[in-house]
This record gives structure tokens, C-alpha cells and sequence, in this order.
């Protein structure tokens, strides 16, 4: 009988905890973090014991919203109470951190989950590339996706993203154009911020056609062209020499009320300075002050300059 109300007082306990982590898994899809905590905490100082996925399921909940100090305190509640960390664990805690911009301890959790059993997957990797990139570490990134590929591992779309990201941070273009055909052979879908990093890319080193090319392809997928992706194809054609050209795309933005910045108007000014088209810039300088566009140290140089 004793055996009998210890196995019905166990089970009573491991339902509540399963009750728990569902209302808490509840919590994290609604991005309710504070919630997931308030009930973590009720369950520590009750009888119930939180398990692998109360943990993981309130520090998912924390590193959606970029709380990774929360994110790191529960993880060292885990060791504390002897709870095993999982993949999932991992990766919420890696990303917490890649949100923070932790990047220094991101990698290193990355490197403890890579030599303990858990094992690494696509979030994993994802997680790790991006916070190298945040942190401008863009031949680590490089690094990890090449031992992505040798550990046969799936790359997604966020892992390319990053990588591009990357490349794109210190000009690197090239290897930006490399990674897009790698995408493209692996039928990775590209999104609007993956091509705005490649055209940006090219942009740095003023290979305009290049530039060019990836719009029309973003056209083609009938993807919403973003004013990221059209500023930087006006800058690489400013850089390019091609004057007339980032004139034309000036235009067709205005025509087609596009969302025109700062960045927009001073790269056509400077284009005007560059080839002498004063009269065309103090127009533009015109529109910009209608449009009430903020103008910068640069903006009021450039159009000086034309002068």
C-alpha cells in the first residue's frame, strides 16, 4: 500500500509538471516570456520538478523576445539542478545570445555543444553564423559554414543570409555572388534581405552591373524591391561611373513614390557632383526638402560641392 501511494503521488506530480509545461509552451508561442518565468517559478517552489522541457520551453521563451541574461540564469538553474541541456536548449540559448549580440559567448556555447553528445543541426549552425556576422566576424562565419558542409548538415535560408551578411560587412563580393549560386543549387528560397546584402556587396565595390543584375533578379521573383536593395544599386552605379544610370533609377524611385531616405538623395546628389550636374542636384536637393527627407553633414557637401 505504502508503494501504491508513492506511485500515485509520483504520478500526480510528473501530470502537474506535464500540465505546466504546456500551459508554458503556451506562454512561449504567444511571447508571454514573463509568464513562462512567473510559472517556472511557481514550479521551483513547489514539489514539482522542472524537467528538460520546462527549461528549454521558458529559455526558447526568453531568446525570442532577446533576453539572453534570463536566457543564461536558467541555463545555470539547469546545472544546478542537474537538469541535461538538449539540442533545443542549446539552440535557444545560442540564439539568445546571437540576439544580445553576445557573439563572443555564443560561439563558445556553440563549441562546448560540439564536443559534448548532444550533437549540432541547422538552428545550431544558424544561431552560431549569424552571431558572427553581428559581431563582424565574417571568416568565422565563413569557417562554420564550411564545416556545415563537411558535416553534411542543411544549410537554411537564415544560414545563408548571415554568411552573405557577412561577406557583405567587409566587401567581399565575390564570395556574397559564390554563396547565391550555392542557394540557388541547393533551392534555398531568397528573401528580400538576403538579396539586399548581396546587391549591398557589390555596392561596396562598385560592380554596378552586378548590382544590376541581382534587381533584375529580384524582379523576376517578384520580390518587393526594398529601398536597402535600390539605394545600394544607385550607390554602385555612383561608384561605377555610371552616372546617368543612378539617375534613371533616382527617378523611376520618385515616380513610383517609393519610400526615398536620406541615403537615396545624397547618392544621386553625389552622382551630380561627379558629373557635373549642378543644376540637377540643387533640384533634387529641392525635392528632398519638400519631400522633408532629414539631411546630413553629406548631403550639404555633396551639394556644395556641385557648385
Amino acid at each position: 500500500r505504502s508503494v501504491a501511494a508513492k506511485h500515485s503521488s509520483y504520478m500526480k506530480v510528473e501530470s502537474t509538471t506535464i500540465t505546466c509545461n504546456a500551459v508554458a509552451s503556451t506562454c512561449e508561442k504567444s511571447g508571454a516570456w514573463e509568464k513562462t518565468l512567473q510559472l517556472m517559478g511557481v514550479m521551483v517552489q513547489s514539489s514539482m520538478k522542472p524537467d528538460t522541457i520546462s527549461f528549454t520551453t521558458a529559455v526558447s521563451s526568453c531568446e525570442k523576445v532577446g533576453e539572453w541574461r534570463e536566457a543564461l540564469h536558467l541555463t545555470r538553474a539547469m546545472s544546478r539542478r542537474s537538469v541535461q541541456m538538449d539540442m533545443l536548449s542549446f539552440n535557444a540559448v545560442i540564439s539568445a545570445y546571437e540576439k544580445g549580440s553576445e557573439w563572443v559567448k555564443a560561439l563558445q556555447l556553440f563549441g562546448m555543444m560540439a564536443q559534448s553528445k548532444v550533437g549540432l543541426d541547422t538552428v545550431s549552425f544558424s544561431a552560431a553564423i549569424s552571431a558572427c556576422e553581428k559581431g563582424g566576424k565574417w571568416k568565422d562565419a565563413l569557417q562554420l559554414v564550411s564545416l556545415m558542409k563537411r558535416s553534411r548538415i542543411e544549410s537554411n535560408s537564415v544560414t545563408f543570409s548571415a554568411a552573405i551578411s557577412a561577406c557583405e560587412k567587409c566587401g567581399w563580393w565575390e564570395k556574397a555572388l559564390q554563396l547565391h549560386s550555392e542557394m540557388a543549387c541547393s533551392k534555398v528560397e531568397l528573401d528580400v534581405i538576403t538579396f539586399s546584402a548581396l546587391i549591398s556587396a557589390c555596392e561596396k565595390r562598385g560592380e554596378w552591373e552586378k548590382a544590376f543584375w541581382l534587381l533584375s533578379v529580384m524582379v523576376q521573383a517578384k520580390l518587393q524591391l526594398d529601398v536597402i536593395a535600390l539605394n545600394a544599386v544607385g550607390s554602385a552605379c555612383e561608384k561605377g561611373g555610371k552616372w546617368e544610370m543612378a539617375f534613371q533609377l533616382f527617378d523611376a524611385m520618385v515616380r513610383t513614390k517609393a519610400n526615398l531616405n536620406t541615403v537615396t538623395f545624397n547618392t544621386a546628389i553625389s552622382a551630380c557632383g561627379k558629373s557635373c550636374e549642378w543644376k540637377r542636384a540643387l533640384h533634387i536637393f529641392r525635392v528632398m526638402v519638400r519631400s522633408k527627407v532629414e539631411r546630413s553633414t553629406v548631403t550639404f557637401n555633396a551639394a556644395i560641392g556641385d557648385r
